[in-house]
């Protein structure tokens, strides 16, 4: 497992301490199941998207803000693995799951507002859409991570989706019910 010095919510983290920590993870269930294909909702700058297309056979990405994802457009153009979408995640993934049903899919969501200026899509916090759609899918040969899911994050969201909070439980429910494990 991935080690750290303490999570950057606890205790402050470089900008680069943070995003190798993340792609560290990802990296992780990468190798743990044999997995070629990166999907994540929310490019923003696109740091993820470059970790991945030297890791995977292909990535995808969503954005809903046209600036992000034109500048996403410009530094990945001509790069044949990488795959930019603009559109609302809740629109966009159930397609690319379609898509992508027979491969073995790392799907990192990191779907969300990012400071001023930046969109909502259909819904603040999308992330409770997209597992209700990867659950749905019934997903065989993926691995389904979160980004920004801190020690408060039930607290930090109720004020803008109240739905979260029954989150928790259903995600505990699905886990039950399909048998996943923590960790490994």
């Amino acid at each position: 497992m991935t080690k750290h010095k303490g999570f950057w919510w606890e205790e402050p983290w470089t900008g680069e301490e943070v995003m190798g920590y993340k792609t560290g993870v990802i990296r992780e269930y990468k190798d743990k199941f044999g997995l070629d294909i990166l999907v994540e909702t929310g490019t923003y700058a696109g740091d993820t998207v470059e970790f991945g297309r030297h890791r995977f056979r292909d990535v995808y990405s969503v954005e809903i803000d046209p600036r992000n994802y034109e500048a996403a457009k410009e530094r990945f153009k001509g790069v044949p693995n990488v795959h930019l979408y603009l559109a609302d995640t809740e629109d966009w993934l159930p397609e690319i799951v379609k898509l992508l049903s027979e491969e073995g899919t790392v799907y990192w969501l990191d779907a969300h507002k990012s400071g001023e200026g930046t969109p909502y899509g259909k819904t603040p916090f999308p992330v409770l859409e997209e597992l209700g759609i990867l659950l749905k899918a019934n997903l065989k040969n993926a691995v389904v991570l979160m980004d920004d899911i801190d020690s408060t994050f039930f607290q930090k969201i109720k004020a803008i989706a109240p739905e979260a909070q029954e989150l928790g439980g259903w995600i505990a429910e699905m886990r039950i019910a399909r048998g996943i494990q923590d960790g490994y």
